[in-house]
């Protein structure tokens, strides 16, 4: 009844019959492809004049390439190209174009075939499907996008094509019959995030990407017993004298405020959104228990989740005690930390204080991840101040003088140290990170943006003095003997960067006197005579001061 020479109306009900048959599995489905060139016959009702006839030889070649046995006997008969013919016809009804694309989707799964898609104009029409009306097409559009991503040599190609903003579009979309949908583009955008530079387009479009570390790592989360509420950077919330007018005021503390100036920033109020999502999540065990992202290859699975759910959830990974766990979310921290907002939003959740203290961990890894993480986020001079506000100047030049410390963590050390010194932060006075946005905190803020502008006052030329008397205290005879012996033996770049920090020295006629000591100017001599600095980053302190 399928041949050409058959009635149309005999050939349309065939098709109909042997599309509900094939949806009773592998079995019908060899039992109807035991007719040699059944497959062209099917194909060729794609053309036919009967929406009906086309809707279900799409549905049937649906249910036939879901079979891997299949797949290359529909693309020797040509479907894949019919298949594209339709889905550029104008005038297709939903349910043709929902099967022609889970045929497609099937395709997909190949990558052998994959490359076929690629080459031609159907990738822009496929990418345009993810925001038709019908979810449906939505899905299996989402679908097929997810499976080419698994092409990474063709990431390009896809994010040419507008598909990030599109993916993180759906998977925003609320809703149970978006589960799938949500499932797809996810994956889409784990795989994409892979390159650095695409998971910077993703992290710009308010996600970012998060390590699986399993739901048994979070078993040693510990709840902080009850004590005064505070911000999750470790600032407390400001205690008020003024009783609340509608009672318990340690419990209710909102409803005390009532000055405007009061109340905390977008940045403190998300960070603890997120902490109090995340770490609700982890006191009853429900993190991970979907196991999102088994189906990733490697050792290395990951997640998207919306910035305010993954910046604490990533803080909250680095107080576990998992090794692996932790050097995983802070490598994260450090890819996250592509601008200043997000750097400000891990500050905020209290990501500086917990990766200072991981910078002792036992673990090499670990030490050498957060290093990293610390390296990326002190490109902000909020997150400057706040190191040296937690004293982790004295523990930075600690890990200087210690020759045990790795070279690959000594770079990022000293380009932190670096960072400071050129930023001319005040070390004694720091903002009054016990406040939530009282005065002292507006002011504390507006002489860090004065900072950032290059404009100081005489109050922050005041704790510049202040900032250089401490650090001569900090900074001996050993801190620079360690730096010559870097300046001497590392590789150029690190020799640059202690080069910098050495310049900041040279200003102060203490250090300059222990540089002497060092014989820190024959050091460099040496260096710059066999061409391996380049530049005039020591004529400050050369000629004058050794």
């Amino acid at each position: 009844m399928l041949g050409l020479d058959s009635d149309p109306h005999d050939r349309e009900h065939a098709v109909c019959t042997l599309r509900h048959y094939s949806l009773g599995g592998q079995k019908c489905v060899d039992e109807i492809m035991q007719f040699p060139g059944c497959i062209s016959l099917i194909t060729s009702l794609l053309k036919s004049e009967s929406a009906r006839a086309c809707e279900a030889a799409a549905g049937l070649l649906h249910n036939v390439t879901s079979v891997k046995l299949y797949r290359d006997v529909a693309i020797e008969s040509g479907t894949m190209e019919e298949i594209f013919s339709c889905l550029r016809k104008s005038t297709m009804t939903p349910e043709m174009k929902e099967q022609c694309l889970c045929t497609i989707w099937n395709f997909s799964t190949d990558e052998n075939l994959r490359y076929k898609i690629f080459r031609s104009d159907m990738l822009i029409l496929i990418v345009r499907f993810l925001e038709d009306e019908d979810f449906k097409v939505k899905e299996a559009a989402a679908g097929i996008i997810s499976n080419l991503c698994l092409s990474h040599s063709y990431h390009g190609v896809l994010v040419e094509a507008g598909v990030i903003p599109k993916l993180v579009h759906l998977l925003q979309t609320k809703g149970d019959d978006y589960k799938i949908i949500r499932k797809e583009a996810r994956s889409s955008l784990v795989e994409l995030s892979a390159d650095d530079d695409y998971h910077a387009l993703i992290v710009e479009e308010g996600l970012i990407r998060v390590p699986l570390v399993g739901s048994s790592a979070y078993n040693t989360f510990k709840p902080q017993p009850y004590s005064w509420p505070s911000f999750p950077d470790g600032s407390e919330i400001q205690r008020s004298s003024r009783p609340s007018k509608y009672g318990a005021t340690e419990l209710l503390l909102g409803l005390s405020v009532n000055e405007k100036k009061t109340e905390p920033d977008d940045a403190k109020i998300n960070a603890m959104i997120g902490r109090s999502n995340q770490q609700f999540l982890a006191r009853v065990g429900a993190i991970e228990l979907d196991d999102e992202g088994k189906e990733q290859s490697g050792s290395q699975r990951n997640t998207i989740l919306p910035w305010v759910d993954g910046v604490a959830r990533l803080v909250l990974i680095i107080g576990l005690e998992d090794a692996s766990a932790i050097a995983k979310a802070a490598k994260a921290i450090g890819d996250a930390s592509i601008n200043e907002h997000m750097r400000t939003s891990f500050k905020e959740a209290g990501a500086v204080k917990a990766l200072l203290q991981l910078l002792m961990h036992s673990d090499l890894p670990v030490r050498e991840m957060t290093a990293y993480a610390l390296e990326k986020l002190s490109l902000s001079s909020k997150v400057c101040e706040m190191i040296r506000a937690e004293d982790g100047l004295e523990l930075l030049v600690s890990l200087v003088k210690d020759p045990n410390t790795q070279v690959e963590q000594l770079e990022k050390i000293i380009d932190i140290l670096s960072r400071i010194f050129d930023m001319g932060i005040s070390m004694i006075t720091t903002p009054d990170y016990s406040s939530n946005g009282s005065e002292d905190t507006v002011n504390a803020e507006r002489f860090t943006q004065g900072n950032v502008d290059g404009g100081f006052n005489g109050s922050s030329q005041k704790f510049m003095k202040q900032e250089e008397t401490a650090s001569e205290s900090i900074i001996d005879f050993d801190v620079i003997s360690r730096l010559n012996k870097v300046i001497k033996e590392s590789s150029p770049s690190l020799q640059a960067k202690c080069a910098t920090v050495m310049e900041h020295f040279a200003t102060s006629e203490q250090h300059a006197t222990a540089m002497t000591a060092a014989c820190t100017g024959s050091v460099i001599e040496s260096v710059l005579e066999i061409g391996v600095i380049q530049g005039n980053l020591f004529d400050s302190f050369l000629h004058s001061k050794c």
